[in-house]
């Protein structure tokens, strides 16, 4: 049994982030949370790929979880992050003008409420929180990319969402900046996936502020 040095506790307790100090895996980093299978409890670990420090870990952390719940291999925002890098850096060098994996909205809202459903599934989200971002992205998103005849993510710009907030004038306040906010994370996602040029969101958002 390896030796666990540093360590801390994530997800509101549910598991730990730490390091291998001894054994095959010293100073590799891990995320752990206790299971129960079988009417036993027992512990399941989940190493950390490309992660370098205690604070890195942390931020791989419901990656991890997601992972152990639904069985599915582990994909990291930060490797996504610097494959994304690696491949802006090669393409700059190859093609100067970039192309992007432009996909249907349809396509990009799906993977991201699916995303979002593996997160309810594994408990990182509440079932409240699962259906406020569903709910926005359906029947605000949808409907306003449609009133601007925008199809696919290649034809988002800087511009797209100048209307938005008059788009949804009949509303609060509160809603508008609530919509934004999921609005923002499904542009983040987008971008993660390179379905958008990667300079479209250089410098902050680009939704109006409500």
């Amino acid at each position: 049994m390896a030796y666990i040095g540093e360590q801390q506790k994530v997800l509101n307790g549910r598991g730990i982030v730490g390091r291998f100090d001894e054994g095959t895996s010293a100073g590799k980093y891990f995320y752990r949370e206790r299971v129960t299978e079988g009417g036993k409890r027992k512990y399941k670990y989940q190493l950390l790929q490309n992660v370098s420090s205690l604070s890195e870990a942390a931020e791989t952390a419901s990656d991890a979880a997601i992972a152990i719940a639904t069985g599915t291999p582990l994909v990291t925002q930060a490797s996504q992050g610097r494959a994304l890098l690696e491949g802006l850096q090669q393409g700059s060098r190859q093609h100067q003008d970039e192309q992007v994996k432009s996909v249907s909205i349809e396509t990009a809202i799906k993977e991201f409420i699916s995303h979002h459903e593996k997160r309810r599934r594994a408990e990182l989200i509440a079932e409240t929180t699962f259906l406020n971002k569903s709910g926005i992205i359906h029947n605000h998103l949808a409907k306003y990319l449609e009133y601007k005849n925008v199809n696919y993510t290649s034809e988002i710009t800087r511009t797209t969402f100048i209307e938005y907030l008059s788009f949804r004038s009949k509303t609060t306040r509160l809603c508008m900046q609530r919509e934004c906010s999921v609005i923002g994370e499904w542009l983040k996602f987008l971008d993660t996936y390179e379905y958008i040029h990667s300079k479209l969101l250089r410098g902050g958002t680009i939704l109006p502020r409500a």
